[in-house]
């Protein structure tokens, strides 16, 4: 039988891992989340080290899957593969010449950042 369990992490890396071992206590045996990089990557250990499969839908950090967990997987290119493409389609197909990159210093945003401009920079 499949019981959906929703909630909410707050987008917050404490209250996602609290949540993460509140699941794990309760048994869960797949976590389709957490949404961002930020809550995923701590809240994936704990889950690792449970053997609970998590599925986050939108992770871009690298870090998520370079940790080699084996119950961790993706569903979305990381930030390094989005900000290659994204620069190179500005530079190749829209013919941009000059761009500002805007960094939220989030773990999903700056990794985003840094490879668009290092991509766009070369």
């Amino acid at each position: 039988m499949l019981v959906i369990d929703p909630q909410d992490d707050g987008a917050d890396p404490r209250q996602g891992t609290q949540l993460a071992q509140k699941l794990v206590d309760d048994g869960v045996v797949a976590v389709v989340g957490h949404q961002n990089s930020g809550v995923s990557i701590p809240a994936s250990k704990i889950y690792n080290d449970a053997g609970v499969t998590m599925i986050p839908p939108s992770a871009t950090n690298p870090v998520l899957t370079l940790q080699g967990y084996k119950v961790t997987y993706r569903l979305v290119g990381t930030d390094a593969q989005q900000g290659r493409a994204l620069a190179g389609y500005a530079a190749s197909d829209l013919k941009v010449k000059t761009v500002a990159v805007v960094d939220d210093a989030t773990a999903c945003g700056h990794g985003f950042a840094d490879q668009f401009e290092k991509t766009a920079k070369s």
